[in-house]
């Protein structure tokens, strides 16, 4: 998961507590539960398309090595 010691011990200790957060909201800590955020594009299709096609021509060469030749 990529958390500290400390962290992670505090998460379990945690683990099903709920908490006030406001007058009406009450949140209940899961550690199971996974927050998961979407990564916004970085190229548009367009360009991946083109991007793909020098990988394979390259016959499909590491990130490393493709970069300077692009």
């Amino acid at each position: 998961m990529g958390y500290d010691r400390c962290y992670a011990s505090y998460l379990l200790r945690q683990h099903g507590r709920k908490i006030a957060v406001s007058a009406r909201k009450i949140i209940v800590i899961d550690v199971k539960k996974k927050v998961v955020s979407k990564r916004r594009r970085d190229y548009d299709e367009k360009v991946l398309s083109a991007l793909k096609k020098t990988w394979y021509i390259m016959d499909c060469i590491c990130g490393k090595r493709l970069s300077p030749i692009l």
